[in-house]
């Protein structure tokens, strides 16, 4: 319930909603800084509330199980 998104159907990127009141930019630099995964805002492409994710890179397995820390760490409630 916290993000939102559409399966590409071409390409390796993808924009995703975030269904929580934040900040774009605050957000990607709080993930960078805590669990060292690069996150583009939305703002940046005009699309605030989201940030774009890319799963060409062969590192994407490791930084999602980091992003997943991050969540349940910090977004879900007990």
């Amino acid at each position: 319930d916290l993000f939102s998104w559409h399966k590409p159907t071409a390409g390796p990127i993808a924009l995703v909603k975030m269904n929580f009141d934040t900040d774009d930019m605050a957000f990607a630099e709080r993930v960078l800084k805590e669990q060292k995964v690069l996150l583009l805002p939305g703002g940046l492409y005009d699309f605030e509330g989201y940030f774009r994710i890319g799963f060409g890179r062969k590192e994407i397995p490791k930084a999602l199980q980091e992003f997943e820390v991050f969540v349940k760490e910090n977004l879900v409630k007990a």
